[in-house]
């Protein structure tokens, strides 16, 4: 029997991004990921490049995108906590940024 690797999160986040972008009718691509574009799905450009939008910690500020790696740890733990429509992907870029902090607790 052969044991298969189990990807690493860098895999399986370039693997999410590279499926993510997907072409309309004219062949053309169309950006699920707006700041990445096709050839440039490596993870460490997904993780470096994914926004999220935010209002503010109160809500009261204009809407701005901002880098998911500019966000506090608290902000992106957060984000994982209380917002139940991110994107799988999303939530994979937020994973790989805590634990690259070392500020991910897995029980």
């Amino acid at each position: 029997m052969v044991k298969e690797e189990t990807p690493s999160l860098h895999e399986i986040i370039a693997a999410h991004a590279a499926s993510s972008i997907l072409l309309n009718k004219a062949g053309y691509p169309v950006h699920v990921l707006p700041h990445v574009k096709p050839g440039e799905c490596e993870a460490s450009n997904v993780i470096e490049r994914h926004t999220w939008g935010t209002k503010g910690p109160d809500g009261d500020k204009p809407y701005k995108e901002v880098r998911l790696v500019d966000c506090s740890t608290e902000h992106l733990k957060n984000i994982l906590r209380t917002e139940a429509q991110i994107t799988p992907l999303t939530a994979l870029v937020i994973m790989a940024i805590l634990l690259e902090r070392d500020s991910l607790k897995v029980k």
